[in-house]
């Protein structure tokens, strides 16, 4: 298999784990470590799910200007960002701020990478998009079991280590910036 469409699978499995990660398990967290009620703990979900679709608002126009591999990339180096300060939120402020910053940041990859890859495999699409989608479900099975995993004998907070380790996803997306 092209190694270009193996990498697109990389980023969108990342991605999914992470989208579906932050937005099963954020209430968990909040109300464990910072003893949020349900409802400031379901306002800081809503307000990360805002984000994503404000996030998506803006990188439709940002694409018409900056190549998408670039997005990707920023946008990935912002996630990481976002999540250590997600996982280290020492106040809960801050830790609010990571939340925006991750759902802005999360927002453009699955759009701005299934793009580049109907730019570059035209002819196949249809396949690359289920492989794809394959890979994103994946990813959506695997992380957040594992954060619960962990969770069930410690906290979301020792669950979510991986999460913010996810260094990965921009070694992946600095190969599609290259010419």
């Amino acid at each position: 298999m092209n190694k270009s469409i193996l990498l697109l699978a990389a980023v969108i499995l990342l991605y999914s784990s992470l989208e579906v990660s932050t937005g099963g398990w954020l209430r968990t967290y909040f109300e464990q470590e910072f003893s949020t009620s349900a409802r400031t703990s379901g306002f800081v979900l809503a307000t990360f799910f805002a984000s994503m679709m404000v996030g998506r608002l803006i990188a439709s126009e940002i694409t018409k200007r900056i190549r998408g591999s670039i997005v990707v990339a920023a946008c990935a180096a912002g996630a990481v960002i976002g999540l250590i300060f997600l996982a280290l939120g020492w106040n809960l402020q801050i830790t609010i701020a990571a939340v925006v910053v991750c759902g802005l940041c999360y927002a453009p990859i699955f759009p701005t990478t299934t793009g580049i890859a109907s730019t570059f495999f035209p002819e196949i699409f249809g396949t690359i998009f289920g492989l794809l989608m394959a890979a994103g479900f994946t990813g959506s099975m695997l992380l957040p079991a594992a954060i619960g995993y962990v969770a069930k004998g410690a906290t979301v907070r020792a669950g979510s280590a991986p999460a913010y380790q996810r260094r990965p996803i921009i070694c992946c997306t600095k190969h599609l910036c290259s010419p």
